[in-house]
């Protein structure tokens, strides 16, 4: 192979792995970044092999071609008779044919070929690889400055729970996680059914629903089992995120019931809806009052022993989790009708906004104004139910609602985890996950949020990619 061949080889080399490096690295699964820094690292030692072969040809080839031209210069030097056997030359060729062996043997002698590990460009590459490797695999497993993603091998749509450094999390694998704050496993506990339901952590017991039909109280710390209700038998699919307000733990269930259960694993009353209850309970600023929704069509305002203080009747289902205001006197809620409602704390209807899609995300709520996911849409609202704006190039965000932080919207659309300035919808940055997100954020000094592809993810500053509005 000449010098040419040797600069096309390995530029070649240097571009392949550039650009697979620069595809990888924006990659979001854990294993690609990887991957992705060390195909940069080869480029890089692959280019500075290029460049050497520009200046540096191999010396063997040199001693090569410098014997070659010596011995071109000196055709008469050794010639060959027929059949192989060496003719004796006269005098004067045997004279010229002398100085022209010393002048080859002052020749530099050739260079051993060296075992292809000792080559130079193979030795700068491997290091390379191993050092920029290694770095990204750091920056990626030890919660570096872009923060981390732990896989729980289902997809994740529950909303994660952040309290004492630790992160809690369900999966439709059937686990509930508990992380911590460098993204390493500290348990987790296997329910039978995918768990859809967030977990809540109240005095040191995390309790969750599964779609195998229970509610599950579980020691915080170490993730085990302290009760599940029912003990015996299940009820209807939990995927209503429990509500613990003053001992009691509230929570639906696809069965059509909303539960009251004690803070022991025994029941205390059940509410009978007439139809499957997906929306999560929310109390009332005093805790005498939680409200819920069904697929009946009603919001529910129940009374803590489990009698009916009102409910409002909306034109479809209501899967969304309602919010009350910290004054208690208005309540929000989404309905499949394609609608936001407000409703007063006496059940009576303050306004309502017709979106372009089913609101099935809980409202998020920031002084005087209202933000909610419908269909593609993310909506701002005023105190008054008028339209502030609205953002339509997401992708689907009914699912996955809107929360505010520091003057920013953080919500799910498509396969990005957005963050939008609160005053006028643009967005301001992004993050690509591998799948869609239908986990609604939280914002806990870090963004946590689940995905679909199987992550969740800690975003940290600089994680979010800044969007330039044209």
């Amino acid at each position: 192979m000449g010098e040419h061949d040797h600069r096309q080889y390995w530029l070649s080399a240097a571009s392949a792995c550039g650009v697979l490096g620069i595809t990888l690295i924006g990659k979001p699964d854990g294993l690609f970044p990887i991957v992705g820094y060390a195909a940069v690292a080869a480029a890089a030692a692959s280019f500075v092999c290029g460049i050497r072969q520009m200046r540096f040809p191999f010396a063997a080839v040199i001693a090569k071609d410098k014997e070659q031209t010596a011995a071109d210069a000196a055709p008469g030097a050794a010639a060959l008779l027929p059949g192989g056997a060496t003719g004796v030359l006269d005098q004067a060729t045997q004279q010229q044919a002398a100085v022209q062996q010393d002048t080859v043997a002052q020749l530099p002698p050739p260079v051993a070929a060296r075992p292809f590990y000792k080559r130079p460009p193979v030795v700068v590459a491997t290091v390379g690889i191993l050092l920029i490797g290694g770095v990204g695999a750091f920056r990626i497993f030890s919660g570096g400055s872009q923060g981390w993603p732990y896989h729980a091998g289902g997809a994740v749509y529950t909303r994660p729970f952040v309290v004492g450094g630790t992160v809690y999390v369900g999966s439709t694998n059937g686990n509930a996680y508990a992380l911590n704050s460098d993204g390493t496993l500290k348990w987790n506990y296997r329910t039978g059914g995918a768990v859809y339901s967030r977990p809540g952590v109240a005095k040191g017991v995390v309790y969750l629903g599964s779609d195998n039909g229970h509610l599950y109280a579980l020691r915080a710390a170490t993730g085990t089992l302290l009760w599940k209700y029912p003990a015996k038998g299940s009820i209807g699919a939990v995927r209503s995120s429990p509500l613990y307000v003053n001992g009691i733990v509230y929570v639906g269930s696809l069965d059509h019931y909303v539960y009251a259960i004690n803070a022991n694993g025994t029941l205390r009353w059940k509410y009978l809806t007439s139809g499957k209850v997906y929306s999560s309970p929310w109390p009332s600023p005093s805790g005498n009052v939680i409200y819920i929704g069904s697929g009946d069509h009603n919001l529910y305002a129940l009374n803590a022993d489990g009698t009916m203080h009102w409910k409002y009747r909306t034109a479809g289902a209501v899967e969304s989790s309602p919010y009350a205001s910290p004054n208690g006197q208005t309540i929000y809620v989404g309905s499949d009708d394609q609608s936001v409602y407000a409703i007063s704390a006496n059940g009576r209807l303050q306004w309502a906004y017709h979106t372009l899609g089913m609101v099935e995300s809980q409202p998020a709520v920031s002084g005087n104004m209202v933000y909610v996911g419908s269909g593609p849409d993310v909506y701002a609202l005023n105190g008054a139910g008028t339209l502030i704006w609205k953002n339509s190039s997401l992708g689907p965000v009914s699912h996955a609602g809107p929360v505010t932080a520091n003057g920013y919207v953080y919500v799910g659309g498509g396969d990005y985890v957005y963050s939008l300035d609160a005053a006028n919808g643009h967005v301001n940055s992004r993050y690509l996950t591998g799948d869609l997100v239908e986990s609604t954020p939280v914002i806990n000094g870090d963004i946590y949020v689940g995905s679909n592809d199987g992550n969740v993810y800690a975003l940290r500053a600089g994680s979010l990619v800044p969007v330039h509005q044209p």
